[in-house]
């Protein structure tokens, strides 16, 4: 049989339906990551100065969870953005500093910057124990194992600070996770 004019679809409809459609899917693909976008990752640049350029100037416009997102994604996704996690911690903890998780955050994120300790990890993780001498059992292997990783650097103040938390955690994981810290800890340890 053969189709008629009448019977026809118009190219310009079919172009315009298959337009929407494509309008339709993008809106529903794009709109959760708008908070990610928002959050530093900036989408179509591949030049890491630039990216870091804009993350720098958007940082005093960020929420408390965006930044700590932003500060997350430099720790495990883009070492080389440490610098912007530097910087997002620090406006977090412009908006509140008693959390001493992200204190030792901050120590962290300045030791993976240099790639040594440093000073002003010191002076974080020294914040750290301050706001929060005892830590639930999650955050004090992580901050235990911090200093572990640089328990040699650690100035002697910092180090009887750990030696104190120490004396918290289970012997055999002292023992099996942080053994520097373990033979620094004075008898009897809780063998």
């Amino acid at each position: 049989m053969r189709k008629t004019a009448s019977n026809r679809v118009p190219a310009w409809l079919l172009r315009s339906i298959f337009l929407l459609a494509v309008l339709v899917s993008a809106a529903f693909v794009l709109l959760p990551t708008r908070h990610h976008v928002r959050a530093g990752q900036v989408l179509g640049l591949t030049h890491v100065a630039l990216q870091q350029q804009l993350n720098q100037e958007m940082v005093p416009n960020w929420s408390y969870p965006e930044l700590l997102t932003m500060a997350d994604r430099a720790f495990f996704d883009a070492p080389e953005r440490m610098p912007i996690a530097i910087l997002a911690l620090q406006r977090v903890l412009e908006i509140d500093d008693r959390d001493g998780r992200i204190w030792a955050r901050l120590a962290y994120a300045h030791a993976a910057n240099h790639g040594r300790w440093t000073e002003a990890s010191s002076a974080a993780l020294r914040d750290s124990y301050f706001r929060m001498p005892y830590a639930d059992r999650e955050f004090l292997f992580w901050r235990l194992q911090l200093a572990e990783a640089y328990w040699d650097r650690l100035p002697r103040d910092i180090q009887a600070l750990v030696l104190r938390e120490a004396r918290e955690a289970p012997p055999p994981w002292l023992r099996t996770f942080t053994p520097e810290i373990w033979s620094a800890l004075p008898a009897p340890r809780g063998d």
